[in-house]
């Protein structure tokens, strides 16, 4: 049983002029980089900025990312502008600087001028679940990006799709820059984000409850918090068929929040695939083992 849970939803923020969150990437071939083990779902990946490295946990629920305070002070960056940031509940949200991050590199791919907000994140440094920074699936919109969780990797491809993993993928859309699929689990059709910086598994808002066709009633399992908000979560079996993007998942179970108003497809159920973006075609492939 589920006893505890510490999501990280997704990061939305409004973009107020200061461009993408990234100025170009440079990947000219094939780069595979092996992840840490870590307490969270997010694939965690070293990434080296300044000739140091780094933790990062790699959040395709978050456009730019964000990077610890202690980095932002060590490197001696100055902000170059200010955003609103949130969560998807659109409460508590906050004005926070942007900083631009010159040159970090990813094995043989360079990322030129990202964007991040500077936040230390919700786990305490020095425990299992800290990580230095996040960086947003959006910074690697010209590469092929994959998730392969079973091989432990992430992949980064000059290029899209092949033919074959086109015919084999779904469409998505964006929601405040974040892939956004339809969630069906029974008659309930709800959007969701793609966010593996949730350690969640599939959430959906508790008003959809009396809808559901459920094998027993809903339990408190634990408590999730973002940078902006903390919410109960219930876990509940389902008699129904779960659907994303009109593909069936291998789980029965769902969480229940009040807070957010979209469903969110966490770590825990991409995790049982190997997961490709293409961001240029808005196409992604859930490729199971």
């Amino acid at each position: 049983m589920i006893v505890a849970l510490s999501l990280a939803f997704s990061l939305l923020a409004q973009n107020d002029g200061l461009g993408p969150p990234v100025d170009r990437i440079v990947c000219p071939r094939e780069v595979v980089l092996p992840t840490i083990p870590s307490a969270r779902q997010a694939p965690v990946i070293n990434l080296e900025i300044g000739g140091k490295t780094y933790r990062f946990a790699l959040d395709t629920g978050a456009v730019g990312g964000r990077i610890s305070e202690e980095v932002v002070k060590s490197l001696g960056l100055k902000p170059v502008g200010i955003i609103q940031a949130g969560d998807p509940s659109g409460k508590h949200n906050r004005v926070v600087s942007i900083y631009k991050i010159p040159e970090i590199k990813a094995g043989d791919a360079t990322l030129y001028g990202v964007r991040m907000m500077a936040d230390s994140g919700v786990a305490p440094k020095g425990t299992a679940a800290y990580f230095d920074g996040v960086i947003g699936y959006a910074v690697f919109h010209d590469v092929l990006l994959t998730l392969d969780y079973p091989h432990s990797r992430v992949v980064l491809k000059p290029g899209g799709m092949s033919r074959d993993q086109l015919s084999a993928s779904l469409p998505y859309e964006l929601e405040h820059g974040i892939p956004f699929m339809q969630v069906q689990v029974g008659k309930v059709k709800v959007g969701g984000h793609v966010d593996s910086g949730s350690d969640g598994e599939l959430s959906i808002p508790a008003k959809f409850k009396p809808d559901l066709n459920l094998q027993a009633a809903p339990v408190l399992v634990g408590h999730a918090r973002t940078l902006f908000n903390t919410v109960d979560i219930y876990a509940a079996k389902v008699k129904d068929r779960i659907l994303v993007g009109g593909l069936e998942m291998p789980i029965h179970q769902i969480e229940l929040n009040d807070l957010f108003p979209f469903a969110n497809i966490g770590g825990r159920l991409l995790r049982k695939f190997s997961v490709s973006i293409d961001q240029g075609r808005k196409r992604i492939l859930f490729a199971a083992p």
